[in-house]
């Protein structure tokens, strides 16, 4: 703790604390997520190192909706501009921005017709994990289940915010 109150952190290093953590802790968690998936679908992509990458930009991007309830609109637009910058890479192009808005249309569509958005995120993600939510599979909401259970489970961005302050 700082000398007078929380320890200061700048917007880019809250960013990549958060891009480190969340990929480490879905890399961690994944096999142990894919085995529980595994045990409700036929879901081959699972082993699949891509799988992995599209839980976590589905992570991030649910963890992304919440970010503007803990900062003001422009810090929270800076700091996702921080987070994009740092899980983009050469061969990636505008793939994790793409798909995190992707995402973001997904929870808004599910939350302006009432229902939970996080079923929105599952659903985008069982689609892009081959295993359309529209398909017809017995095991879909069970998938769907199992997935949100994971997803909710990760908050570190308001864990940062509680324990720093952040800075420009």
């Amino acid at each position: 703790m700082g000398l007078f109150g929380k320890n200061k952190m700048t917007e880019s290093e809250v960013a990549r604390a958060f891009v480190v953590g969340l990929m480490e802790s879905v890399q961690q968690h994944w096999p142990d997520i894919s085995r529980d998936l595994k045990a409700v679908s036929d879901l081959a992509s699972l082993d699949d190192p891509e799988a992995s990458f599209e839980f976590f930009i589905a992570v991030m991007a649910t963890q992304l909706q919440g970010l503007q309830n803990f900062l003001k609109a422009d810090q929270a637009n800076r700091i996702e501009q921080h987070l994009i910058r740092c899980i983009s890479a050469p061969g990636l192009d505008s793939y994790p921005k793409d798909t995190i808005q992707e995402y973001r249309r997904a929870w808004d569509r599910t939350a302006s017709n009432g229902r939970d958005p996080i079923d929105g995120i599952t659903s985008l993600l069982c689609d892009k994990l081959g295993y359309g939510s529209e398909g017809g599979h017995d095991n879909t909401t069970i998938l769907m289940i199992v997935l949100t259970q994971y997803i909710v489970t990760f908050c570190y961005f308001k864990n940062m915010i509680q324990e720093y302050k952040l800075v420009s």
